[in-house]
């Protein structure tokens, strides 16, 4: 699950960072970005980057029920 956060979350950076390189204010403008945390990180509010991390962290969950897979592999004899 911490792969799954630590994963996402590189992808939501990468993707905000990018949405405030395309549109400069977008995010400060829409967001309100003072009013949802008062940590600013690069220009990211710390709560926006805390959501990214915890759905990367119940996205594994989800994927495995849906696709009824496993991402780790058991033996029959630890079972």
């Amino acid at each position: 699950m911490g792969i799954g956060g630590v994963l996402f979350l590189a992808i939501y950076t990468i993707f905000l960072l990018a949405l405030t390189w395309s549109a400069p204010g977008y995010i400060e403008h829409d967001w309100k970005i003072k009013t949802l945390s008062a940590v600013i990180i690069y220009g990211l509010a710390r709560k926006e980057l805390l959501l990214g991390f915890a759905f990367g962290l119940v996205w594994r969950g989800i994927y495995e029920h849906f696709t009824w897979q496993r991402t780790v592999a058991y033996s029959v004899a630890a079972l």
